[in-house]
């Protein structure tokens, strides 16, 4: 989270990658990182104020639902997706942005309730994280979080349960998958992507139709 200091116009670019197609994978059951690329800004913020108050101010984007830059500072809050600000900053202006980040580490119903409460208590997850990622229930007593263990095995059940519904065998979903390359079934970037690798390599391309076991002359 930046603050633009004594500066009448301050133009940020960012140039970052991953902001279409995640390319860091979870490992030992992990999820893969998301493809966020956001900025937040604030202008014409209170923020001299708050200084001069001593009020608690935003050093991190917080709950995404309420981020801090736009529940601690008053001002016109922006949120805008891509890589880049249309408008130009000055003096007492915030801005923050974002893009993906690594994957996780380990199958998140694997980790212990007591360490998911924890993150809780120093404000390192949301609830809503806890419940719908760590399936983790738990009691907010004055900001220190109490795990329901009933509940929390419950939710654990229940995930690995959907989990197994949805589940197909690996040949079946390579099968599937095959039907998908052979219709060029891809996003455009990913599509485009492919392309060029084909186009500068052989050995990718080999590599690419020996294991979709693609038909020779296959093109994109």
């Amino acid at each position: 989270l930046y603050k633009v200091h004594r500066t009448p116009m301050f133009m940020p670019t960012t140039a970052i990658h991953s902001g279409k197609v995640f390319d860091n994978g979870g490992l030992c059951g992990g999820y893969p990182a998301p493809t966020a690329l956001y900025h937040y800004a604030v202008r014409e913020t209170n923020l001299p104020d708050l200084i001069a108050m001593e009020a608690p101010l935003p050093h991190a984007e917080g709950d995404p639902l309420d981020p801090d830059p736009k529940r601690l500072v008053q001002g016109e809050f922006e949120f805008t997706e891509g890589g880049y600000i249309g408008r130009p900053f000055k003096d007492g202006d915030l801005f923050q942005h974002f893009y993906n980040s690594g994957g996780g580490y380990g199958d998140p119903l694997e980790r212990d309730p007591r360490l998911v409460a924890a993150d809780l208590d120093n404000g390192v997850v949301t609830a809503r994280a806890a419940e719908n990622v760590y399936r983790v229930a738990t009691t907010d007593r004055g900001g220190v979080h109490a795990v329901d263990a009933e509940r929390t095995r419950a939710m654990r059940e229940a995930e690995r349960a959907a989990r197994l519904a949805d589940s197909v065998p690996v040949t079946e979903w390579v099968t599937r998958e095959r039907e998908r390359v052979l219709a060029r079934e891809f996003a455009p970037e990913v599509r485009a992507m492919y392309r060029d690798s084909m186009r500068l390599s052989d050995r990718w391309t080999s590599a690419f139709a020996e294991f979709w076991g693609l038909p020779e002359g296959f093109s994109l």
